[in-house]
């Protein structure tokens, strides 16, 4: 896992959407235009997939943490 993956996935996942500095961060009126492309749904499945993953090692690591501590 790669302590970064997760903010640089979201940062990507914007990008698919047209946000950015550009933008000011915003969504435009292209966001939903783009939402509707079959490689921007491609990948924003596989960006999520990504971060969901990296979801679910962190709870595991937080739930080991958390039986070590209660034995204690």
């Amino acid at each position: 896992m790669l302590l970064d993956a997760t903010h640089g996935t979201y940062w990507k996942i914007w990008g698919e959407l047209g946000v950015g500095p550009k933008t000011k961060y915003m969504l435009t009126e292209e966001s939903p235009v783009l939402l509707q492309k079959e490689q921007v749904k491609k990948e924003l499945k596989r960006l999520f997939k990504i971060v969901f993953e990296n979801d679910r090692i962190v709870l595991d690591i937080l739930t080991d943490a958390a039986r070590l501590i209660s034995r204690n």
